[in-house]
């Protein structure tokens, strides 16, 4: 092939790189760089073949216009040219936040998305992608927010995630996630923030979670979950929110947890829990919002339930629980409280509801 030809076929790409002006070879057929420079040259190469793969593998137009593919005008989205919701390091020029929420986004997440090794925000919330999580999740070692929740998202969580050590939150919720949460979760020495509620996980919640010590929410509900409730949380003294409602839990209600000094939310309701509820729960003076309704509960209504100072929401019909209403909680607001359903001894209505359950149902010694 001649000179010309060869022209005709090439283009000549300058990147300006901290300072440093890299010559690369660009083939305007196939896109494909060849840089020329330092590790670092090359890995900015390797993060525009990932935001390349991104666009084509999710669809996503806002991209189009300044395309990393095979446009000649295109160089880098740090500058001139940015790509919409990509966010860069002035300093490396390295892609460290990407934020597609409610993007109109839909496909599956390639592979290369592991060579954003800069990437600390990851966020494609509210969209149409579809697929597993990739292996290759794992090598993002420096993100700190993963949030891929309200998609289409199947399979199991993959094993190389727990990797991902310096993460505050993990949003995964609203998907078609299977499988189990591995005793790796541990690993998250920092997490904040975990929220795989709504999808179709399986099997039990792991004793390890309760070394998650900076953990404040966690949120499980709405799966397939069984076994009993871990002790372990207990010790979690950051924890202000544990929803593990509409799943198959059984077992009793831990007392480590009725030491738990930020607890504001307790929503256990929709499971197979058995056993008293703990006289102890008036320790938790931060409680805001208690529903234990829905499951098989026995014994009485601890008079200590209404001790908590900010409690305003109590949950309890569709259990067994007998005895009597303790008088003071009459006082708690009628829209905050249900006793509905149950096996209590009285005449007495509380927040406008029927109190008993059909004596029936109230005979055998266990539901």
């Amino acid at each position: 092939m001649g000179g010309a030809s060869l022209l005709a076929f090439c283009f000549v790409l300058m990147l300006s790189l901290d300072g440093i002006t890299c010559l690369a070879t660009c083939h305007s057929g196939s896109g494909d760089c060849v840089l020329e420079g330092n590790a670092a040259q090359i890995q900015i190469k390797k993060e525009i073949e990932a935001l390349c793969a991104m666009r084509t593998s999710l669809n996503i137009s806002d991209w189009r216009v300044y395309d990393p593919c095979g446009d000649p005008s295109w160089t880098w989205p740090c500058s001139p040219h940015r790509l919409p919701g990509v966010v860069c390091d002035p300093t490396s020029q390295r892609v460290k936040e990407i934020n597609l929420y409610a993007g109109n986004v839909e496909g599956t997440i390639p592979t290369q998305i592991g060579d954003l090794t800069a990437l600390k925000i990851l966020i494609l919330s509210r969209n149409k992608i579809s697929g597993s999580l990739p292996n290759e999740i794992g090598r993002l070692t420096v993100l700190i927010t993963l949030d891929m929740s309200t998609n289409e998202i199947t399979g199991e969580i993959p094993e190389s995630i727990y990797d991902l050590s310096a993460l505050l939150q993990l949003k995964l919720h609203e998907n078609h996630l299977t499988g189990t949460l591995s005793n790796s979760v541990e690993k998250f020495s920092s997490l904040q923030q975990l929220q795989l509620q709504k999808n179709q996980l399986v099997g039990t919640i792991p004793e390890s979670a309760g070394k998650l010590s900076h953990l404040l929410f966690m949120m499980l509900d709405n799966n397939k979950l069984t076994g009993g409730l871990p002790e372990s949380l207990g010790s979690i003294s950051s924890l202000s929110e544990i929803s593990l409602y509409e799943n198959q839990l059984a077992g009793t209600i831990p007392l480590p947890w009725m030491k738990l000094p930020s607890l504001t939310f307790l929503q256990l309701n929709g499971n197979q829990l058995t056993g008293n509820i703990p006289a102890t729960i008036s320790y938790l003076s931060t409680l805001v919002y208690l529903d234990l309704s829905h499951n098989k509960l026995t014994g009485e209504i601890p008079f200590g339930l209404i001790y908590p100072q900010n409690l305003q929401t109590i949950l309890l019909q569709d259990n067994f629980l007998s005895g009597t209403i303790p008088q003071p909680v009459t006082y708690l607001q009628p829209s905050n409280c249900d006793v509905s359903h149950n096996c209590l001894a009285t005449t007495q209505r509380w927040c406008d509801s029927q109190i008993s359950r059909p004596a029936s149902e109230c005979h055998s010694s266990s539901p």
